[in-house]
């Protein structure tokens, strides 16, 4: 298994937190419970974001996967990503230190 990280940002109508719909916000904890899961399998290894919400905001999500193509396809699985609230991009990660 090698290491990888997707790196998510909102979309820019969501800056606000009066623009989020109820719809919005429980797919957002499913991308939430998802990682939770996937972290108490050993999947993910940390996940997080930064305290900054609007447009120089964004959270992280490193994780295990066979190779590059199935660890795209992981960052694609997510409910977020899906549901276009947020747009992501993967790449492989070098863990320097633990």
């Amino acid at each position: 298994m090698e290491t990888y990280i997707y790196t998510l940002k909102l979309i820019p109508r969501l800056y606000e937190d009066d623009a989020w719909t109820s719809e919005e916000e429980a797919c957002v904890n499913k991308h939430f419970l998802r990682l939770k899961n996937d972290f108490n399998q050993g999947i993910v290894l940390h996940a997080g974001r930064t305290q900054e919400t609007k447009e120089n905001g964004f959270g992280i999500v490193i994780f295990k996967s066979v190779d590059l193509a199935h660890a795209i396809e992981y960052m694609k699985e997510d409910p977020a990503v899906q549901k276009g609230l947020m747009v992501a991009e993967c790449q492989p990660y070098r863990v320097a230190i633990h």
